[in-house]
């Protein structure tokens, strides 16, 4: 028999589960929702089989490809179709479709994918609207616009001769004009909107994504191992946005008393090594989770790796290949970088502090389910007497908004009627339809192009692939690197909740005290004066988080190169005239 605390353990065990695949979930909305988003995941992870993998902290990369790859070929279907309809109107009529698909783009626009009513927004005052009747009534003025000007446009181009126009008298131009250019374009991104919900609210949703068979989701590719083989400026790649930085510099010499003079120590005095000091770090820092047992002094979900980082340009240089390291990381030059590697190469470069290959320690925890991902890099180095260290704290923010509609979704049975197959029904049809009138001018004024890049996707797929191939043959400086993150690419600017910020600067703290009070007693145990670090300590007790560069709402940002986002909404300040 099953008591109260055993239902409430395994309740909470069942969350924490479905938590650990909502940036999964996220993303794999975000491919219906945004067709830039799944272009970029196909064009990144086809395109380029010889880059390494960024790290996806809490994303299944195969699962979301699976649903990019899908959406894509519902998008190009849809391209298909409109551009149907827009060469057989070319061909009756020349010049009305000419002018008349130049005059749509100023109907156009790419309302958002969500047809409950309640989430309409006015995009002037930020409102929401509850009535269905405005997102119709807006939906009909542009149809009647669009007649409007399809009349205006034949004739205006009536008096031009053959090819041009084939049939001068309006009546044929409205009955050809009005159903190749403004009802079929509607009615077919219509029903690719219609699924495109019903993937999104149904099966994308917590309860939805939970009942998808196991066997029907493919296995993530691991991506977070011992190593990163990164492209460009930053190592961190995947790691998110930098919240603080900060390094401190001690001269490796013995503690002095107030006079300036050298006391009798009662053991020698030692210098440590690099590798010992990370030793120790590892210990100290992995003891923090520990504590988490029947209490909650600890850091939960608290890992604690050592990390090798290389650039993606010198894999294969003479001097990296003579360390054992390209055969490791590449074991085939055609092939795809590992992310994992032997241990003990990686503890080979602690305190390593010249070149592109560095050593970091990494704390790192995923909070609030994968929703935030808090990484802390450590560099030890000691060289000619001194020891540096250089901390560099990153956040993942939370997946944005417009990829989490699929939260808000409640549960409601089919429609009784819908032009739609039962199984296709994904929304209010009224609404869906009403958004879909702009989307169809957006979308039928790029679907020629569209088409056209769509056709040519496969050889020009083989052909980029064969650049590369010779690339590597002829370039040892050829870039490995990853250099696009799916989580990084999918990250709103701002937190979602006040305890969100407030969970970030505690554990940041948690772990650069830990780090800072090791290094002291360390240090003074072996008779070494420890009052730079006992200042850096003590700044950063009586510190926040501090962002060093970028942008993040929701936070106090402070610090050189810091940019301040004004929210939506804030009424700006009246300058006072002197």
């Amino acid at each position: 028999m099953t008591n109260a605390t055993d239902t409430g353990d395994a309740g909470g065990v069942a969350l924490l589960v479905e938590e650990t695949e909502q940036a999964t979930r996220h993303l794999c909305a975000g491919a219906h929702l945004d067709e830039d988003f799944a272009r970029k995941v196909i064009e990144e992870f086809e395109d380029e089989p010889h880059r390494a993998y960024a790290p996806a902290y809490g994303v299944n990369i195969e699962l979301v490809k699976q649903h990019a790859r899908g959406a894509l070929t519902r998008l190009t279907e849809r391209d298909q179709r409109l551009t149907a309809c827009l060469m057989v109107s070319l061909v009756l009529q020349p010049a009305v479709t000419l002018v008349m698909w130049v005059a749509l783009a100023f109907l156009a626009g790419a309302p958002t994918l969500d047809p409950r009513p309640n989430r309409i927004k006015d995009e002037a005052t930020g409102r929401t609207s509850t009535s269905r009747t405005k997102v119709v009534v807006g939906a009909v003025a542009r149809l009647i616009a669009s007649v409007v000007v399809l009349i205006m446009v034949a004739l205006f181009t009536q008096p031009l001769p053959r090819p041009w126009v084939w049939f001068p008298d309006l009546a044929p131009a409205l009955i050809l004009g009005i159903p190749l250019l403004v009802l079929l374009p509607w009615t077919i991104v219509w029903n690719e909107r219609t699924i495109a919900w019903h993937t999104v609210s149904r099966e994308l949703t917590g309860k939805g994504f939970a009942a998808r068979p196991a066997k029907g989701r493919p296995e993530a590719p691991a991506t977070d191992g011992n190593i990163t083989v990164y492209s460009g400026y930053s190592p961190f790649i995947g790691s998110g946005v930098e919240l603080d930085s900060w390094s401190t510099t001690t001269r490796l010499t013995p503690t002095r008393n107030l006079v300036g003079e050298i006391p009798a120590q009662a053991t020698p005095w030692t210098v440590p090594t690099a590798a010992e000091l990370v030793d120790g770090l590892l210990t100290q820092l992995t003891a923090l989770r520990a504590e988490t047992a029947g209490s909650l002094d600890g850091i939960e979900e608290l890992t604690v790796s050592e990390k090798l980082f290389v650039d993606g340009t010198v894999l294969r240089q003479p001097e990296v290949e003579r360390t054992g390291l390209t055969r490791a990381v590449l074991p085939e030059e055609q092939g795809r970088p590992s992310h994992a590697i032997d241990p003990e190469l990686v503890r080979r470069y602690r305190g390593h502090h010249r070149g592109p290959i560095r050593h970091c320690l990494r704390s790192q925890v995923a909070a609030w389910g994968t929703d935030l991902v808090l990484s802390v890099y450590l560099q030890v180095t000691v060289s000619a007497g001194t020891l540096y260290l250089e901390s560099t704290t990153l956040l993942l923010p939370p997946v944005k908004d417009a990829f989490r509609v699929a939260d808000t979704v409640v549960e409601q049975p089919a429609p009784e009627s819908s032009y739609l197959p039962a199984g296709q029904v994904g929304g209010d049809d009224s609404v869906l339809g009403a958004q879909a009138v702009a989307a169809a001018f957006q979308a039928l004024l790029g679907a020629p192009f569209r088409v056209y890049r769509a056709l040519r996707a496969p050889s020009r797929r083989v052909r980029r692939h064969e650049q590369l191939r010779s690339a590597i043959k002829s370039d040892l400086g050829f870039d490995y690197g990853a250099r696009m993150s799916l989580r990084d690419l999918a990250s709103g600017p701002n937190y979602r909740n006040y305890f969100q910020r407030v969970d970030v600067a505690r554990i940041s703290r948690q772990i650069h005290l830990r780090t800072l009070d090791f290094l002291a007693t360390t240090l003074a145990e072996r008779g070494v004066d420890v009052s730079d670090l006992l200042e850096r300590r003590t700044a950063v007790y009586n510190s926040g988080i501090l962002m060093t560069g970028g942008a993040m709402t929701g936070t106090i940002v402070a610090g050189e190169g810091n940019t301040v986002v004004k929210q939506a909404g804030a009424k700006p300040e009246r300058s006072k005239k002197k």
